[in-house]
């Protein structure tokens, strides 16, 4: 008995001293867990309606259960939450409410169940069954694409919702009926529908929450679909990055003793008619909006942000003196031989060029042939003279020269100093496109360097004095002719125009014509 007593120990240590986990090295897994099995099994009929139903699933690997409460939707929708418990690899979920009869139930998990090492998650997890004698078996199918590039749209979600529910719920965070993801082609199909009509969208949903949040890109059918057969969408939904937020107001206000008014948005402008500021100055940069003028008095409540659904205008803070400076000027080489600019930190009102002088590297003076404030910014001022090519060049502006709002004058003496390419050290693009809208030209780094308006039959676009690199063409029709390429709205229930980005990008050298053809509606 003694021997025995001892060898159980032996044994019980042994096993004590074992290290259960997994082996250190090895490739990090990032496979999600697979389903071996699920009761009720998927498409069963007939399912009992009384509350303390239950379904399960059985994974090859073991999982956790996160977030439950907002990953999982179901379809029609249970009144109070979904428990769930865990044995083994097996995790079971209840529900306590009864059951609609003669109803197709959906289960759709989400990102909640993920495996417990690595948290890969089993991210197209669905289940369906029917209380009835049959399924719902109506479906939809489609693909989702770029609307620049026609580029497939892998691993986004589609949302249905009834046709019923209003876009204002929807923007408001309803959480839609039926959800699928496109798979690495771009398509998508949503399983076990019933009979009705529906809207349906695609969002690229980073936040994992099944809305949609500004930024996040967004693609839309325009139409009501009405579903009475299995039905496959004729066009690709059109995705599109989104930006503009779609409940607009003033952020801020500050007023500094001049009466500059300095206005901070929610977000940036399509254009700077949507605000109203009668008898005042404006100008956009971003999402600052400046006004100036007379009286400097004005109340920034008058001033109007058009179409805002919301319009909140902060509380306005007077702010200190904001010093009339040179900001800045060209740098380093230029590609124009005949216009600089050079902006100011308050709107410029008047000028005088006799107090203002260029001169080349040899310190031989130029003529100066113009000088005047922007019309894109009053903050800026343009200066036009034949600068050279391959020559440095010193702008010097002498006190009193400039006048910004407020009368506020340069008090110092600011110079500037640049060179310019020569001809040679250029190239020229020569681009043949036969379509109405704009041909936006796009550097290397994203630059829209040029915008020219298009119409049907001109004659080929020809970009001088281009740098050496890479350039992009992208196409923004306008169908609906309104002087401004329209973009997804979930708000107006509204398609992009139509759009494209050149498949392929063109590389220019110093020196050389390169000349290429478009068709943008291939």
């Amino acid at each position: 008995m003694g021997r025995l007593i001892v060898l159980i120990a032996i044994v019980l240590l042994a096993f004590s001293c074992a290290q259960v986990g997994l082996p250190t090295g090895g490739e990090k897994d990032v496979t999600p867990p697979q389903v071996l099995s699920a009761t009720p099994s998927l498409g069963q009929t007939n399912i009992p309606t009384t509350p303390g139903g239950m379904v399960s699933f059985e994974f090859d690997e073991y999982v956790n259960v996160r977030q439950l409460s907002a990953q999982l939707l179901v379809s029609p929708p249970l009144q109070k939450p979904v428990e769930w418990v865990m044995k083994g690899q097996t995790v079971y979920f209840f529900w306590s409410e009864e059951l609609q009869k003669d109803k197709t139930y959906i289960f759709q998990f989400g990102d909640a169940i993920v495996d417990l090492n690595e948290g890969n998650a089993a991210s197209e997890l669905m289940h369906a069954f029917s209380t009835g004698a049959q399924m719902d078996t109506l479906s939809i199918s489609g693909s989702v694409v770029d609307v620049f590039s026609n580029e497939k749209q892998k691993g986004k979600r589609v949302f249905v919702y009834d046709w019923d529910v209003p876009v204002d719920s929807i923007l408001t965070g309803s959480l839609p009926q039926f959800v699928t993801s496109t798979d690495d082609d771009g398509a998508f199909k949503v399983s076990y529908m019933p009979e009705g009509e529906y809207r349906l969208l695609s969002i690229d949903d980073v936040d994992r929450n099944y809305v949609w949040t500004d930024g996040e890109a967004l693609a839309l059918c325009p139409n009501k679909i009405v579903l009475t057969k299995n039905d496959t969408l004729e066009n690709d939904l059109l995705m599109q990055k989104t930006h503009d937020i779609d409940v607009k107001y003033f952020v801020g206000a500050s007023r500094d003793s001049l009466g500059l008014i300095k206005m901070e948005l929610s977000g940036e402008l399509g254009s700077i008619d949507e605000i109203e500021a009668p008898g005042l100055e404006k100008h956009n940069s971003g999402t600052d909006l400046w006004i100036w003028g007379h009286p400097i008095d004005v109340d920034p409540s008058t001033i109007i942000w058009k179409s805002a659904d919301t319009l909140v205008v902060a509380d306005e803070e007077p702010i200190d003196l904001v010093d009339f400076k040179f900001v800045k000027g060209p740098e380093g080489k230029q590609v124009s031989g005949s216009t600089a600019k050079f902006e100011f930190s308050r709107p410029v009102t008047f000028l005088k060029p006799n107090l203002m002088k260029l001169t080349r590297g040899d310190s031989v003076e130029v003529e100066i042939k113009g000088v005047a404030i922007s019309e894109e910014n009053p903050f800026e001022i343009e200066v036009e003279a034949s600068f050279g090519r391959g020559d440095v060049v010193e702008f010097t502006m002498l006190p009193g020269s400039v006048e910004g709002q407020g009368r506020q004058f340069l008090s110092d003496t600011l110079k500037s100093k640049w060179s310019t390419f020569k001809l040679s050290e250029l190239s020229e693009l020569v681009v043949s496109v036969d379509a109405e809208g704009w041909l936006e030209l796009i550097s290397a780094n994203g630059t829209v360097v040029k915008v020219v308006d298009l119409e049907r039959g001109m004659e080929p676009l020809r970009f001088k004095n281009l740098t050496p690199g890479s350039y992009a063409l992208r196409w923004l029709g306008d169908p609906n002719s309104n002087g401004m390429w329209d973009g997804v709205s979930l708000e107006d229930w509204r398609l992009p125009e139509p759009a494209r980005v050149m498949p392929s990008n063109i590389k220019v050298r110093a020196d050389w014509t390169h000349e290429v053809s478009w068709d943008v509606y291939e």
